[in-house]
Parts: structure tokens; C-alpha cells; sequence
């Protein structure tokens, strides 16, 4: 049984130990929680006026994309799918963020209606990739990263039990 200052003091310990992190921190750091927070808001914005049925299916989306990344992470290999994953959801801000500054701009314009489509459609894609890459990964790979004597308590730092 490995002990917590093991973790930090075997340089091999350590150095997976750094990936767990970084791995788990680039999941928080994505954004997940503001499109969750403010995806049905968009999504009522753009003419969606049920926010409970915006909601479910927001959640629908990311636990399926869930089921569907086990598979295609033997497929495609982990670090792919995290790159993919990180790559597409940098898109569906960018796209997000034109589309409400030119909704918010042109608001009253009808040939700017379009801005929300394009909303509905970088948060769902945001929730596909979150779920496919960074939402999926980081939890199955834990248990692979650490020898089977430290996996225990690398978990325990790792998910800040």
C-alpha cells in the first residue's frame, strides 16, 4: 500500500500524480458549468420556451455522448479523443460567443435570426464534445495511470476525497 507522501515523493508516482491533475483540472476548467448553468437560458433565448425541457435535454445529450465515449475511447485511444474533444468544444464557444454578440447586436434585424440556431447548435455540440473528450476521460483514466498498490489513495487526492 502506497502512502500519501509516497505519491509526492516517488518521482514515477509524481509525475502520473501531475497527469491525474491536469487531466481533472482541464475537465473543471473547461466551462462545463456555465453552458450547464446558462445552456437552457440560451436555448429559451433562441425560442425554446420550455427551460425544463431545455434542461433534460441538455442532460439527455451529455449522458448519452457518455455511453457513447467507452467505446470510442478503445477506438480512437484517449489522448485523441481528448484533443478532439478539447478542440470542439474551443470551437462551439467561439461560435457561441459570435452568435449571441450578434444577436445581442441585431436583435430587432431579421436577417440576423439565424445567431440562434447557431446558438442551440455550439451548445449541443459543446456538450458532445465535453462528454465524448474532457467529461468521460479523466475518470477512466485514473485507474490506468497508477499501479494497482497506489491507485487507491491517488484516487482519493485525485477526486478531492
Amino acid at each position: 500500500m502506497v502512502s500519501f507522501k509516497q505519491l509526492f515523493t516517488d518521482r514515477t508516482l509524481r509525475l502520473t500524480l501531475i497527469i491525474g491533475v491536469a487531466l481533472q483540472g482541464a475537465q473543471q476548467l473547461s466551462g462545463v458549468n456555465a453552458i450547464l448553468n446558462y445552456g437552457p437560458s440560451i436555448l429559451k433565448d433562441a425560442g425554446l420556451s420550455n427551460t425544463d425541457l431545455a434542461t433534460g435535454l441538455l442532460a439527455g445529450i451529455n449522458v448519452l455522448m457518455t455511453f457513447i465515449s467507452v467505446p470510442l475511447m478503445d477506438l480512437l485511444g484517449r489522448r485523441t479523443l481528448m484533443l478532439i474533444g478539447q478542440g470542439f468544444m474551443i470551437l462551439s464557444y467561439v461560435g457561441l460567443a459570435v452568435a449571441q454578440k450578434l444577436h445581442a447586436e441585431h436583435r430587432e434585424d431579421s436577417s440576423y435570426s439565424w445567431t440562434s440556431g447557431v446558438s442551440v447548435v455550439t451548445v449541443i455540440t459543446f456538450i458532445i464534445f465535453f462528454a465524448i473528450g474532457p467529461g468521460s476521460i479523466p475518470w477512466l483514466i485514473i485507474g490506468e495511470l497508477f499501479t494497482a498498490e497506489a491507485r487507491a489513495k491517488s484516487e482519493q487526492y485525485l477526486c478531492g476525497c
